[in-house]
């Protein structure tokens, strides 16, 4: 007879509840990473009153929900070298506290860093296939979209940042440029894989991103934008046999027209200074940025052990203005330990490019070679941008061998 007092174990029916309701959490989890990644691509086109930028409150969320899955789940993918040297950085940041000359600014980079550490974690774990992979290059590419129409809608408006550039609201020219040509190398990746005719409608979104991608960047006249561009165009032209004949015919023929269409339309004065790329390298100061730089350079020689701490550029250069430069930015802000750190990062990257596959190879190096030329005149060591790209890289790499391996978290009983 049963007992009174005993009560029935759980069946296997409520054991398949609980894993279900793991994987339903986990699948919004992995939504919710895809809309962190959209709004990454357009996050000053929307800013949230209290919070800002809308990439935040939904990456705080994301985080949120994956740390509720991990927890109830157990289990998390094992990091890899990439990862430890991540939070190895992020944790040189934190010990500048000890030793910065501008408190209040490297707190405030701390905490920067310690949701980049929980994102680079969370993308790692949330995207552990390359079909995971290839709807997170969708996310960020309709989320460049969005920083495009932004582009053209001040344009047709009249809306401009200064002297005849304009940009989606909220963006400097110099820094949406590098969103928008991001997007290049993973949309085109995207548009050429794609053989299976269900997927067409996102073949023409994805081909059609390219001539888009360079009227907005051609409107904003950043001559960094340009300058970034290359790999990722050098990527579309060493492919273009990816494609068939005919289709690479009809490519060449949309381009020359998207180009003609776009010499009609962008101003003059963004082309006049666009041309002036070659003079800028050869005799020109690149804006202000070489005195900037040559600030640093005696700044990192008289703090060379360990820097002046993070966020802390621009509290001791006369102008008060940050490096422009995020190699130099680190170096001068946390020292030769920073500096090899961060190099370090950078180097093991561009391994998990090169062993990868031809195609996909191809498309991780103009992914990093377009975002390197791109920080080398923008201080964007913090940003979301610098650790999406390095993070989809390295994703890609390990989604070829072990998309499923994970570790049990050590017991939370203890």
């Amino acid at each position: 007879m049963r007992s009174a007092f005993s009560q029935p174990l759980a069946g296997p029916g409520s054991l398949a509840e609980q894993s279900a309701a793991k994987l339903d959490l986990r699948r919004v989890a992995f939504f919710l990473a895809l809309a962190f990644i959209f709004a990454i691509a357009m996050e000053n086109v929307v800013l949230v009153s209290g919070v800002g930028r809308v990439s935040k409150l939904v990456g705080l969320l994301t985080g949120a929900v994956w740390l509720a899955v991990v927890f109830m789940s157990g289990k998390l993918r094992r990091p890899r070298a990439f990862h430890y040297l991540a939070l190895a950085f992020v944790g040189w940041n934190c010990l500048s506290l000890f030793w910065t000359v501008d408190i209040q600014g490297t707190l405030e980079r701390v905490a920067t860093y310690a949701q980049m550490s929980v994102m680079i974690l969370f993308l790692w774990d949330l995207l552990p296939t390359r079909s995971d992979l290839n709807a997170a290059f969708q996310a960020y590419v309709l989320g460049a979209y969005v920083s495009i129409s932004g582009t053209v809608f001040s344009f047709l408006i009249g809306d401009q940042y200064y002297h005849q550039r304009y940009a989606a609201a909220g963006f400097h020219p110099n820094g949406l440029a590098i969103v928008i040509v991001l997007g290049i190398p993973m949309a085109w990746y995207l548009a050429t894989t794609a053989r299976d005719h269900r997927h067409l409608f996102w073949r023409v979104i994805n081909f059609a991103y390219l001539p888009l991608a360079g009227m907005a960047v051609a409107l904003t006249g950043t001559r960094t934008g340009i300058v970034a561009a290359v790999p990722a165009l050098a990527y579309v032209v060493t492919s273009l046999s990816r494609v068939r004949p005919v289709v690479r015919a009809l490519i060449v023929v949309a381009m020359i027209a998207a180009v003609v269409k776009v010499y009609s339309v962008v101003p003059a004065a963004s082309f006049q200074r666009l041309a002036t790329i070659g003079t800028e390298f050869s005799e020109g100061d690149l804006n202000g940025r070489i005195e900037l730089w040559r600030d640093g350079f005696e700044i990192f020689r008289d703090h060379t052990a360990v820097g002046i701490g993070s966020n802390a550029f621009k509290s001791v250069v006369e102008s008060g203005k940050v490096a422009h430069n995020a190699f130099i930015s680190v170096a001068v802000e946390l020292g030769i330990f920073g500096i090899a750190l961060f190099g370090s990062i950078v180097a093991l990257v561009f391994y998990h490019a090169w062993i990868q596959p031809k195609w996909m190879s191809r498309c991780c190096l103009a992914l990093l070679f377009t975002w390197a030329l791109g920080v080398s005149a923008l201080t964007w060591e913090h940003r979301k941008q610098t650790w999406l790209t390095l993070s989809f890289i390295v994703i890609s790499a390990y989604a070829l061998t072990d998309p499923r391996d994970s570790v049990k978290l050590a017991d939370r009983s203890t």
